[in-house]
């Protein structure tokens, strides 16, 4: 672009038109698989954000190099945060037979308690996460965590029918399995009734999907108290975002308790 611009022939870097998304549109994406909702958003998040002239594009390159710093400090720091409080979680969670093991954290997880403390080391536990790469991260600390690659099963949106079932039942029955990480892809339609605990290790923009996914285990029929922990970092985005979720929350508690009263 720069060798067309000084032949003067140089024309600004347009993207396409942006696809316009209706209420109807909207509604129909969060009903979406997992899959077509990230192809969803990748398409429109790459074009609101592409630059349009050769010096937006120079200002965008800059702002990269300085976010790929950053990310790389904190990658050689070799501190996670997130995945230490997720394993502080974990050891209350499980027995001190799996406290013993230096690595151990909180994430999106559901927890069976059927099982006797001496059987299992811990309890089956389930994991919510919005990205397939922090699923297949966190399946790869945990299992280390735990000593066992069968102890984790997964489900997310790239899966078929059939495996999905597969990891569902085994979670459910398999006595050897006691951890179920997921994506939304397990949000809805999946009875997880036989856990009673659930972590979200990121959270949703939309208060629904929390209520969708903590309706996995408390559900009729379930005879735990139920416990839900959310993983939230204050003063970040996601910090703020949970913020406007428990507003919106309360809220909708305010609007239904004056329903209620007339």
């Amino acid at each position: 672009m720069e060798v067309l611009q000084r032949g003067g022939q140089a024309a600004p870097i347009l993207p396409p038109d942006l696809p316009v998304l209706d209420a109807e549109d909207v509604e129909d994406l969060e009903d979406a698989p997992d899959n077509e909702v990230q192809a969803a958003e990748e398409e429109i998040l790459d074009q609101a954000t592409a630059a349009r002239t050769i010096a937006e594009l120079k200002a965008e390159i800059e702002t990269l190099k300085g976010l790929e710093s950053l990310a790389l400090g904190v990658r050689r720091s070799g501190t996670d945060t997130k995945w230490r409080e997720l394993s502080t979680l974990l050891g209350e969670i499980f027995t001190t037979a799996a406290i013993s093991s230096p690595v151990a954290n909180r994430s999106n997880l559901t927890v069976r308690g059927d099982t006797p403390a001496h059987t299992l080391p811990a309890p089956e536990a389930r994991y919510f996460t919005e990205h397939r790469d922090t699923l297949n991260y966190l399946e790869s600390r945990i299992t280390t965590l735990l000593g066992r690659s069968e102890a984790v099963v997964i489900i997310h949106g790239g899966m078929g029918r059939e495996e999905r079932m597969k990891a569902q039942e085994s979670f459910k029955h398999d006595p050897e399995v006691q951890v179920l990480l997921a994506t939304d892809a397990a949000g809805e339609g999946i009875n997880l009734q036989r856990a009673h605990l659930m972590v979200n290790y990121d959270l949703p923009w939309n208060p629904n999907r929390i209520e969708q996914r903590f309706g996995r285990i408390h559900r009729i029929g379930q005879t735990e108290v139920c416990h839900l922990w959310n993983l939230v970092a204050e003063e970040t985005r996601e910090g703020d975002v949970y913020r406007k979720l428990l507003d919106k929350l309360e809220q909708a508690r305010e609007a239904s308790a004056a329903k209620y009263s007339m």
